[in-house]
């Protein structure tokens, strides 16, 4: 098997004058460690490994392109909890690509800054596919004003590429320690991205987090940013994702003046460059703001941004979905909670503000402060802050099944006369809008209905093309007819389509079985990101044949 792959790359690296170079750990290649390969490698090579578990990696300033043979779950670099697992940084001769290995088990311990413990990449082109980059950690315990970045991957700047990859449980957790003027900065515990690109396509990433935590003393300021990407002052496209289950806290124990700021659940991206997201699930992530100061000012005690923080010049949200968001701030002493699902924070650039477009989205079930919360509680859905040249919010849904007293779409301090809405539904808020927005010209719908019983609004199933709305007028045309709204025909239950619900469809659902790699995969009916016994009852309960 082996000799046959490399035959295959050997033509390959031949026509394109590079070498391919081979390692196994059974002595059959050319060489038994990762490194020793490396270190006999010129620019454009090609290293192919073999399945085995290998130690971290230095590309030494080349461009070279390293490939796992076979499954990446086979085909391991692990930092072994004691070192960063990949330097790719400072490669100016041309692109690296990494794929189908998983990078687990970076580490690195600092009083002073650090980052990538998994990768790090700065001052390179990388391209990763097919990899797991996982269980990787920063961390920091001292004094002193540092910033902690991309526990999983860090590039400043970078151009990076992510394709059908899992950046999964890495995290950052800082404590901040002395007796005055210090900073517990954590951001981006999967991706930190300062300058360049980032483009994320069918890639899943969770369950990765910054925490800080403050100990005594006062004028300490504390920041987490970014739960799973944080991308600053450079351009992201993120299509056919999940952004999952990531999470902010920081928890302040100043004695006295100190900043509690948890920003971005799923993710933080602001600054410069075009911000891009088309079919993406933003999925149950989270912030935790709690502060014991006695600086009462919501300013500086301020949690926002459950799933996401977006700003840039041009900004586009297309047919997303935000669901299960929660900001969770205001604990001990007052605070602000804003932005359960979205908050849009604007932009200020020489060329003009910011454009946003939000389409065809679903945001749904996100929580801006939970019971126990201190302070203003606002935006559950979405909100927006700073400058804008436009707003535009075309086909979107936002609801909730809880009575929300809060406000679903709130506008902080934008001119009202920017906005521009069409077919946009809200459910489920005693004050839907809030803030300053003039009613007169949005085209704004108050609506919960569900005619078909199922437990989602119809406004979600139309805009998710579930059923349809030929005439436009916010019931689904089955209903009005008196028709089967029901899951059959052409619906997800039915996933072979012949008119059953029945072993044929469980068994293809059970072979999709576990983690989505990418938005919107078959047999995750109730759109979790996974494949699960939520989904098999959904198929149990509509057994049969279709009517």
């Amino acid at each position: 098997k082996h000799l046959i792959c490399l035959t295959v790359l050997a033509c390959l690296a031949t026509a394109s004058n590079a070498e391919t170079i081979t390692v196994c750990p059974d002595g059959a290649c050319d060489h038994v460690d990762i490194q020793d390969a490396i270190d006999s490698a010129s620019d454009g090579d090609l290293v192919m490994v073999g399945p085995g578990t290998y130690g971290p990696i230095n590309l030494l300033g080349k461009s070279l392109s390293i490939v796992g043979d076979g499954d990446p779950e086979n085909v391991i670099l692990d930092g072994g909890g004691t070192s960063r697992v990949v330097n790719a940084s400072q490669v100016s001769a041309g692109a690296v690509s990494i794929s189908n290995l998983s990078i687990r088990n970076g580490y690195i311990f600092s009083n002073g800054s650090s980052a990538g413990a998994g990768i790090e990449c700065s001052g390179t082109d990388l391209n990763l596919d097919n990899i797991v980059l996982e269980a990787c950690r920063l961390e920091r315990n001292s004094s002193g004003y540092h910033d902690t970045r991309g526990a999983g991957i860090h590039g400043a700047p970078t151009n990076l590429v992510i394709t059908n990859s899992m950046v999964r449980n890495n995290d950052i957790e800082l404590i901040n320690t002395g007796s005055l003027y210090s900073r517990a900065g954590g951001y981006g515990g999967g991706i930190s991205v300062l300058g360049g690109s980032l483009e994320i396509r069918n890639t899943r990433i969770e369950g990765n987090s910054v925490q800080t935590s403050t100990t005594g003393g006062s004028w300490h300021d504390n920041h987490a940013m970014g739960g799973g990407v944080f991308v600053q002052d450079a351009a992201l496209k993120v299509t056919d994702s999940v952004v999952a289950n990531n999470l902010c806290t920081v928890e302040n124990q100043s004695s006295s003046v100190a900043t509690c700021h948890p920003r971005g659940g799923g993710v933080m991206a602001t600054g410069h460059g075009e911000k891009f997201f088309s079919n993406v699930q933003i999925i149950g992530n989270r912030i935790v703001g709690r502060s014991s100061t006695t600086y009462d000012s919501q300013n500086y005690n301020s949690t926002i941004g459950g799933g996401m923080i977006v700003g840039g010049p041009v900004v586009s949200i297309l047919g997303c979905l935000v669901e299960s968001n929660i900001v969770e701030g205001g604990l001990d002493r007052p605070g602000r909670n804003a932005g359960g699902g979205i908050w849009f924070d604007g932009y200020q650039g020489k060329n003009g503000n910011c454009d946003l477009l939000i389409e065809n989205t679903i945001v749904r079930e996100n929580f801006s402060g939970v019971e126990e919360s201190l302070g203003d509680r606002i935006a559950s859905g979405i909100g927006f802050q700073g400058l804008f040249s436009s707003i535009t919010v075309r086909n979107t849904s936002l609801s909730s099944v809880v009575q929300l007293a809060y406000s679903m779409l709130h506008n902080w301090n934008v001119d009202p006369s920017l906005f521009a809405m069409e077919d946009v539904f809200i459910c489920g808020s005693t004050s839907p809008l809030g803030g300053s927005f003039n009613e007169e010209g949005l085209d704004v719908e108050y609506a919960c209905s569900d005619c078909n019983g199922d437990g989602l609004t119809d406004s979600d199933q139309i805009i998710s093309g579930e059923l349809e709305d030929l005439n436009d007028n916010g019931t689904p045309d089955c209903c009005e007819v008196g028709g089967d709204c029901g899951p059959c025909p052409e619906s997800p239950w039915d996933l072979n389509q012949d008119g059953m619900i029945d072993s044929g469809d469980m068994g293809l659902l059970l072979g999709f079985w576990g983690e989505c790699m990418s938005a919107g995969c078959p047999g995750d009916f109730n759109l979790d990101g996974k494949v699960s016994g939520t989904d098999l009852g959904l198929i149990l309960g509509y057994w049969g044949p279709c009517e």
